[in-house]
């Protein structure tokens, strides 16, 4: 079986062309840079050249430096914008005039198309970049994940976020389970995984979307050495943001979200860390830190903890809290973790 795992971060896109046929350090992978990062580069460039207007179209895809980049161009240029392609900017109620932008409907692409010096599409799904590796066409399945926070008026989108993960994790506990390979099981706010799955279905039958915290726990959970552990903690210290769960009994039984950017003083982690194997955090203490909060079903105590598994481009942060850890590295290599955690879904959601 032939796999296309793809998880998209803020600042890269780690991508695994799995086959089980062969050992899996032997498979092909690639780390590029994040999309949303290239689109925010070539609006800066657009943003300083002698053109006067550019046409967006395509997917509601990740924000980030692109939010920057769209402000920029649109307080010097005239920027014509698809409805669905400015969702990458709503999540947080932002409207056209924030960005001097101009939504049209899809109807007028063609018309605005003769009127605009530049055209871009946004997309984080085009698998054509692919077709020149061996085994593109036997792609049993392609996978992808990226962050979802979801929009909705009148509540943040930190704690909606939190309230449809908590309501699935109820239901599971396996990370596996929270993998999407239908169109429906995604919630209708959440518009960046509907336009990524609706964009990789018309490529291919097979597609299963999942979220970038959710797969970097679950790959961690592949590594070796931590198959064999029980009773432990997790952390992806992401750029965005770090993940921590309690693993019991191969299930997660706690789960936390926070920012990085807030986590910088080593007492604080170990503080927040032992709090929350301990069951003492709440979700309201982390929202009002900067996070996006915490979930709770069952504690085992932090004195309980047998090991701290680490992973993530910001795992050096754990060295500075002088507790005993672990570097987790699935199929030896730690970039590889969330496209590792994407194949342990897909095996379980198409029964491969």
């Amino acid at each position: 079986m032939k796999l296309l795992a793809v998880d998209i971060g803020a600042g890269t896109q780690d991508i695994l062309l799995y086959d089980s046929n062969k050992n899996l350090e032997n498979c092909f992978k690639m780390v590029l840079p994040a999309p949303s990062l290239l689109y925010a580069d070539e609006l800066f460039k657009f943003a300083d050249s002698d053109k006067k207007r550019l046409l967006i179209y395509g997917d509601c895809i990740g924000g980030g430096k692109i939010k920057k980049a769209l402000k920029y161009a649109g307080s010097k240029k005239e920027i014509f914008i698809t409805e669905e392609a400015f969702k990458t900017f709503t999540y947080h109620g932002e409207k056209s005039g924030d960005f001097n932008v101009k939504i049209i409907e899809e109807s007028a692409l063609e018309k605005v198309t003769k009127d605009v010096d530049e055209i871009m599409k946004f997309s984080e799904s085009d698998l054509s970049i692919f077709k020149n590796f061996s085994g593109f066409d036997e792609f049993g399945a392609v996978c992808y994940a990226v962050q979802e926070h979801g929009a909705r008026e009148n509540i943040s989108n930190r704690v909606y976020r939190f309230k449809v993960f908590k309501e699935k994790l109820s239901k599971f506990k396996d990370f596996r389970d929270l993998a999407m390979i239908s169109y429906d099981e995604i919630d209708n706010s959440f518009y960046r995984l509907k336009s990524l799955f609706k964009s990789l279905k018309l490529q291919r039958d097979n597609v299963l979307i999942m979220d970038t915290a959710h797969c970097a726990v679950l790959g961690c959970m592949q590594d070796e050495y931590v198959k064999d552990l029980n009773n432990y903690m997790l952390i992806n210290f992401g750029n965005g943001h770090t993940t921590f769960a309690v693993i019991h009994n191969d299930k997660v039984i706690s789960y936390m979200e926070h920012h990085t950017k807030c986590l910088k003083d080593p007492e604080k982690v170990k503080n927040l860390m032992r709090k929350f194997a301990d069951g003492n955090v709440t979700n309201e203490e982390i929202y009002n830190d900067g996070g996006n909060g915490a979930i709770i079903f069952e504690t085992i105590g932090f004195d309980n903890i047998k090991k701290v598994v680490v992973t993530g481009p910001n795992r050096n942060l754990i060295k500075e809290t002088e507790l005993d850890y672990y570097f987790a590295s699935p199929g030896g290599d730690m970039m590889m973790t969330g496209p590792i955690g994407l194949i342990a879904s897909a095996k379980k959601k198409f029964k491969i």
